[in-house]
């Protein structure tokens, strides 16, 4: 929900961007809400998540070093990827939609180690990560890469021949219009 409101909040960047300046601000405005209802919402859960661990898995979160510089580091991100989001709103341009969307980047991975970190000490009583055998499957690695390969020039290929036309195209429309 959150990264579709940042989604939104990219729609309406390039709204503007192409002359349809009142539906890019309701993009804009409708996405900074979006995103700001799934940060509390994300907050709400991991308190909730927090509390229904086991008091040895809250002591190891609440007192190692790399739990409490993720958490830190996580909820300074949060807070600019929401200070981003509602500048976006009153400022056009793709540096408060960027800025905002690298610090949900860095939220994630902060969310996601510590969450990993939270389950290998959980688990460490009857698990350890030495005791997994690794079997290396490069097949699945290489239809990844050539999937990722092919998703990427998709991607450039649509923003150098499809999307400048259809710019165009929007720009004559408005022009027409006025």
């Amino acid at each position: 929900f959150g990264v579709a409101g940042l989604a939104l909040i990219w729609r309406g960047v390039f709204l503007e961007r192409w002359g349809f300046a009142t539906s890019g601000r309701f993009s804009r405005s409708m996405g900074f809400k979006a995103f700001s209802v799934t940060i509390v919402l994300w907050i709400v859960g991991g308190v909730g998540v927090y509390a229904g661990r086991p008091a040895d898995v809250r002591a190891f979160l609440t007192s190692g070093v790399a739990p409490a510089v993720l958490l830190v580091v996580g909820a300074a991100c949060a807070v600019i990827a929401v200070g981003g989001a509602y500048r976006s709103i009153t400022q056009s341009g793709m540096k408060c939609p960027l800025i905002s969307s690298l610090a949900l980047l860095l939220v994630t991975a902060c969310i996601v180690v510590l969450r990993d970190l939270a389950r290998i000490n959980e688990l460490r009583p009857v698990w350890t990560l030495t005791d997994t055998p690794v079997n290396a499957q490069w097949g699945m690695f290489a239809l990844f890469v050539a999937s990722l390969a092919g998703g990427v020039v998709l991607l450039v290929v649509l923003g150098m021949k499809v999307f400048p036309p259809m710019a165009a195209a929007a720009r004559e429309r408005l022009a027409a219009q006025q």
